[in-house]
C-alpha cells in the first residue's frame, strides 16, 4: 500500500513538473531544459527524458492506483502498458515536434540561443533557484522513481517501505549533488566541460 501511495505521488509529480516545462515562462528553467537537451555529453535517451515525463506520469499512477486498490482493478494495467511503451518510444526513437511545446520549438528553430543565456548566467541561475527546485525536487523524483521500479519487479510493502525510499532518494539526492559541486571546483571549473569543436 505504502508502495501505491508513492508511485501514485511520483506520477502526479512528474505530470506537475510536464505541465511546468510546457507552460514556464522561466528564462532560468527553459534555459536549463535546452541545455539539457542540446548537452552532447548527454546520452541521447537522458537528453529526451523532459519530454516524457507524461507518459511515465500516466504508467505511474495507474500502477499505484492498481497496487493501492490491491490490484483488483485490471483495467488500470492498460494505461500502464501505454504509458510505458510511450516513455520509450519518446527517449530511445524520437520526439516528434508536436510533444515539444511551442517556446521549445521556436527556440530549436532559431538555433538555440537561450542556451549562450544559461552558459553565461548558470552558477547566478542556480544559486537562486529555490530550495525545492535544487534539492527536493530531485529527491521525490529518486524517491517515485524507486517505488516505481520496486512495484514493477513485484515488490510489496512488507517493510517501513515509505520511510526507507524517502531516506535513500533524498540521501541520492544530495549526495550526488555534492559530488557534482566539488568535482567541478576540484577542476577548477565554473561551467561545465564543452567538448572540442
Amino acid at each position: 500500500m505504502t508502495i501505491g501511495v508513492i508511485t501514485i505521488l511520483f506520477g502526479l509529480l512528474a505530470i506537475a513538473v510536464d505541465l511546468r516545462v510546457r507552460l514556464t515562462q522561466s528564462l532560468p528553467f527553459r534555459a536549463y531544459v535546452a541545455k539539457t537537451y542540446t548537452n552532447p555529453d548527454l546520452e541521447r535517451y537522458r537528453r529526451r527524458m523532459v519530454f516524457a515525463l507524461l507518459p511515465v506520469g500516466v504508467w505511474a499512477t495507474a500502477g499505484g492506483l492498481w497496487e493501492y486498490l490491491g490490484r483488483g482493478y485490471d483495467f488500470l494495467i492498460i494505461p500502464v502498458v501505454i504509458g510505458f511503451a510511450a516513455q520509450f518510444g519518446l527517449m530511445f526513437l524520437g520526439i516528434p515536434d508536436e510533444v515539444k511545446p511551442g517556446w521549445f520549438r521556436l527556440e530549436e528553430a532559431n538555433g538555440f540561443p537561450i542556451v549562450a543565456l544559461w552558459d553565461e548566467h548558470q552558477e547566478e541561475w542556480k544559486r537562486a533557484a529555490p530550495f525545492w527546485e535544487r534539492v527536493l525536487l530531485p529527491a521525490a523524483f529518486l524517491t517515485g522513481g524507486i517505488a516505481a521500479l520496486w512495484l514493477m519487479l513485484g515488490g510489496t510493502a512488507t517493510f517501513p517501505a515509505g520511510p526507507l525510499l524517502i531516506g535513500l532518494g533524498s540521501g541520492l539526492a544530495i549526495l550526488s549533488a555534492q559530488r557534482a559541486a566539488k568535482r567541478r571546483k576540484k577542476l577548477g571549473l565554473k561551467t561545465p566541460i564543452e567538448p572540442p569543436d
